[in-house]
């Protein structure tokens, strides 16, 4: 799980550290089964990056509080190998910044080292600006065919029903944003990391408001569980090896 890959999505951060708050059993979630959930992750080992744009992230609490790349002007997530460094009409350097090469970034670099070693069955990227659960490709307006795909989208069916009440947009992140976005790490998870680890891979994205950080306790937890049943649900329908 991957979060704080745009350094102005401050707001995934704190998710992740919260969602790592609730599996550690530091706070509890109401109406939630604490066996159940100990015996749900006793089969999971889940690896979670808070805060993959950290150079980033410090510009943005110095002021910079629009900016999306990293230290060195690069978006991070248009740094990934899979159809990169290709520019629409509207690219915008000051935004999508993929640089002069695939991987030039160390955070690109880090993150496909840990996939590469760690071999997970979903890859979930965490970001704040829009309400949808977004699936590959990014490059292009479809999404891929086969079970896979059908799999994903009756997940998030499910997942946009009972927790978004049908507010997202469900698809390809290509097909449903207005705009294609190329050399992005879904895309690459996908293409590269499926063939070479035989894994399941997917993103989720989801608009998560700033203010949600001066809302009530009640409210924030609401939204957390959200994000919660996201995580276990994926890997509940997605993963072949796990039993529950």
């Amino acid at each position: 799980m991957s979060f704080g890959q745009h350094r102005r999505e401050l707001i995934t951060s704190e998710l992740a550290l919260r969602i790592l708050s609730i599996l550690s059993e530091e706070e509890l979630l109401p109406n939630v089964d604490r066996r159940a959930l100990n015996r749900t992750l006793d089969h999971l080992l889940i690896k979670v990056v808070s805060m993959e744009n950290l150079n980033g992230r410090k510009l943005v609490e110095g002021g910079d509080l629009c900016e999306r790349r990293n230290g060195r002007g690069v978006d991070l997530n248009r740094n990934w190998s899979v159809d990169w460094g290709k520019k629409e009409k509207d690219y915008d350097p000051t935004e999508e910044n993929p640089e002069s090469a695939p991987f030039s970034e160390p955070e690109s670099q880090i993150m496909r080292k840990l996939v590469m070693t760690f071999e997970p069955h979903v890859w979930i990227n965490v970001h704040s600006g829009v309400e949808a659960l977004f699936m590959p490709y990014d490059h292009k307006n479809t999404t891929p065919d086969g079970l896979l795909t059908i799999r994903m989208k009756s997940i998030f069916k499910v997942l946009n029903q009972r927790h978004f009440h049908d507010r997202c947009m469900v698809g390809s992140g290509g097909g449903s944003v207005g705009y294609l976005a190329h050399g992005t790490a879904t895309d690459y998870m996908y293409e590269i990391e499926v063939a070479l680890c035989r894994c399941i891979k997917m993103a989720i994205v989801h608009d998560i408001a700033e203010e949600v950080l001066l809302k009530s306790s009640v409210e924030s937890r609401g939204l957390f569980h959200i994000s919660f049943a996201i995580t276990w649900t994926s890997l509940y329908f997605l993963s072949p090896l796990l039993v529950i």
